[in-house]
């Protein structure tokens, strides 16, 4: 535990992507490095809006973000839905001079976030005397940021498939194969399901039940039973 986190929250960053392989004792001294500073937030609140700078990005401690976009129009997409343990606006941080092209919010009950500071990561003298521990959070970094872009690389292929119905075969296809198994539940309602996929709810809504009738799947809100062998998509990666 440390003066800024409780046990609690220590294992949690402790268990996170970002500090893995490092040791316990020395996570005071690295986030006194980062300038690490921790916020809360509730249900709705905004952590993150489009067009600021960002010179810090987050680590989730509790609750859940929800990365998105709104469009000059009002319609909202949903980049990405992330949980307890994991990072947002770290590409944005590690960009100097970059500005936000996306907004991040606080999308369930109260949301603990710890902030790092990018000078860290990106001040040759820091980084000139940092020790093991330091070298494997940033390699830990490198490791996240490729992760992540393969995981946009995906939503690509989600995004580039011609039907609402394809779309949805590519989606909960990966989920299925992501949980081992034709049955899982995912981490979107319905609404925000078609803001991550770029479709109207009510196209996405009758998609399912016309889905439902070939019997190609059985759902219930976040719930679904995939069939034992769906269509294939023109999914190119």
């Amino acid at each position: 535990m440390t003066s800024l986190l409780s046990a609690q929250e220590s294992g949690i960053v402790l268990g996170s992507p970002l500090f893995a392989h490092i040791n316990p004792r020395q996570l005071p001294q690295l986030l006194t490095q980062m300038q690490a500073s921790r916020r809360r937030y509730n249900q709705g609140d905004w952590i993150l809006n489009e067009g600021d700078p960002c010179q810090a990005f987050g680590l989730i401690l509790s609750g859940t973000v929800q990365v998105l976009r709104d469009d000059f129009m009002g319609y909202r997409s949903i980049i990405n839905n992330l949980e307890s343990g994991d990072l947002f606006a770290e590409s944005y941080s590690l960009a100097p001079g970059r500005r936000l092209t996306v907004s991040a919010m606080a999308a369930a009950g109260e949301t603990g976030i710890l902030f790092l500071q990018q000078d860290f990561f990106t001040d040759r003298e820091q980084i000139s005397r940092g020790g093991q521990d330091s070298a494997q959070v940033r390699a830990n970094l490198t490791a996240i940021l490729a992760t992540k872009n393969l995981f946009l690389n995906r939503k690509l292929s989600y995004l580039s498939q011609r039907s609402t119905r394809q779309k949805l075969i590519a989606y909960l296809s990966d989920q299925a194969r992501a949980c081992g198994s034709r049955r899982f539940e995912i981490p979107f309602n319905r609404q925000e399901l078609a803001d991550f996929l770029c479709v109207e709810r009510s196209a996405l809504s009758h998609e399912l039940a016309r889905m439902q009738q070939a019997g190609l799947l059985q759902t219930r809100r976040s719930y679904f039973e995939l069939a034992e062998q769906l269509p294939e998509t023109d999914s190119p990666i």
